[in-house]
């Protein structure tokens, strides 16, 4: 897989301008250029676009519309193989979506109390839709019911080892990607040796 030909190459010189907001697409064109120049093993490990009858489906599943900014996403790449893409959380494709939502539905409720009062004092929800994990109890969440100091699609990281949730890292999916192509190019990420990204510094 190559970099998209169409990318505005003035973008490529560097970060993203806020002045332009960019789209879900433009910013995978960003990574996906910086990729294949820096990290050739994660560039590869991105995986093919979701279509939109398979994105029916997994909202079918669900029983919910997903947010709007994330299924553009799924429609550049159904997540990523690799788990260094932020960081140490992988981008879960849909099916590692799904089995994450349907295994957070079967952990006993229990009320919370936490430091955020944008979101829910519950340790799961079932429109908490985990979008990226670390394998050790620690996810992103898209979060379709916030609190009413929330905004619907903020996206949190919930550490199930702490018990509650460990930061906000968007309003909106947009946000919180954005910002992570942000970090790509201020040179918060690297190649770790391997092809691999890797963080490293915060």
């Amino acid at each position: 897989m190559s970099p998209d030909p169409n990318i505005n190459q003035n973008q490529t010189a560097g970060q993203p301008d806020e002045a332009d907001h960019p789209t879900i697409r433009e910013l995978w064109k960003l990574l996906e250029n910086w990729l294949f120049e820096n990290c050739p093993v994660t560039y590869d490990g991105l995986n093919p676009p979701f279509t939109p009858a398979e994105l029916q489906e997994m909202e079918n599943e669900l029983g919910m519309p997903l947010a709007k900014d994330y299924k553009e996403s799924l429609l550049v790449h159904n997540g990523c193989q690799h788990e260094s893409l932020f960081g140490l959380f992988s981008l879960n494709d849909s099916e590692d979506v799904l089995i994450s939502w349907r295994g957070n539905l079967l952990r006993d409720s229990d009320p919370l109390e936490n430091d955020f009062p944008e979101v829910q004092n519950v340790d799961h929800c079932s429109r908490w839709i985990p979008i990226a994990d670390n394998g050790c109890g620690q996810y992103y969440f898209i979060d379709l019911d916030p609190t009413e100091k929330g905004k619907v699609g903020q996206i949190h990281e919930f550490d199930y080892e702490c018990g509650g949730v460990v930061k906000l890292l968007g309003k909106s999916f947009s946000e919180f990607f954005d910002n992570y192509v942000r970090d790509i190019y201020d040179g918060k990420y690297s190649d770790g040796g391997d092809g691999r990204l890797e963080r490293v510094r915060y």
